[in-house]
């Protein structure tokens, strides 16, 4: 499980905007997986007629139970992009349950529409971020120049401009982990999220670790992180996001 230093899920409730952005944001990570694929499987029309195998005539099955299907299967993979339980820090589940006693539904459609009209695929992780964000109604601001990042550095992150930029970085550098280098500051499930989308673009398992900005440069959760070199911002993150990540750099500061 990626560790976090709250559970903002605990004592803040998961609206429905959010619970629509998490859905159609996860549909756009599916079909990332299916243009990379030989045969889709999830969209399209082979994809359809599967789907009508599987379910037969009459069904109880909808379109929704279909999509969750899907992100539980790639939550299987890639649990950081798919599940409500990493993006929305839901607390005392496994890596094995990742809707747990998960309630909440999108909006009448959302499902259905996914299928009758697929995203379209994306060339790179920026594109996919970029849609991302959107469907998040993350509106992305300006990152500060990025300093270079080696195989052997480790960047705090703060801001979803920052996050797309880093992220694009990475990927014209295969040489670096993405989830190995990298510490966010959030507790924003849409940033959580766009950290999982990221990792899924870049080929690897895990998303980087999300620390909330309430976390101490004292702290034990702070005290855990690996000494760090430089700070990736973009100027749409909040003052308290700002605030802790300096203030995190400068006491683990290499």
């Amino acid at each position: 499980m990626t560790p976090t230093s709250v559970a903002p899920s605990a004592a803040t409730p998961i609206t429905e905007a959010q619970t629509d952005a998490f859905y159609r944001a996860s549909t756009l990570g599916l079909a990332w997986l299916d243009a990379r694929e030989s045969a889709p499987r999830r969209f399209g029309s082979a994809a359809d007629a599967s789907w009508r195998n599987y379910a037969g005539t009459p069904t109880d099955l909808t379109e929704l139970d279909r999509l969750e299907l899907l992100l539980r299967d790639a939550a299987s993979l890639y649990p950081d992009a798919f599940s409500p339980r990493a993006v929305f820090a839901i607390p005392g589940l496994t890596d094995d349950e990742p809707f747990g006693q998960w309630s909440h539904v999108p909006a009448p459609g959302l499902a259905r529409d996914a299928f009758r009209t697929p995203p379209a695929p994306v060339a790179d992780v920026r594109a996919l971020l970029t849609d991302a964000a959107r469907e998040w109604s993350v509106a992305l601001g300006t990152p500060a120049p990025l300093l270079p990042i080696g195989p052997t550095s480790r960047v705090l992150v703060v801001g979803a401009a920052a996050l797309v930029a880093v992220a694009a970085r990475f990927a014209d550098h295969r040489d670096l982990s993405f989830h190995e280098q990298v510490v966010v500051v959030t507790d924003a499930p849409a940033l959580r999220h766009l950290a999982g989308l990221a990792a899924l673009a870049l080929g690897e398992l895990r998303a980087p670790r999300c620390l909330s900005p309430e976390v101490t440069p004292s702290s034990p959760v702070a005290a855990s992180v690996a000494a760090l070199d430089l700070l990736a911002s973009s100027d749409d993150a909040s003052t308290d996001e700002r605030t802790a990540a300096e203030a995190l750099l400068s006491a683990r500061k290499r």
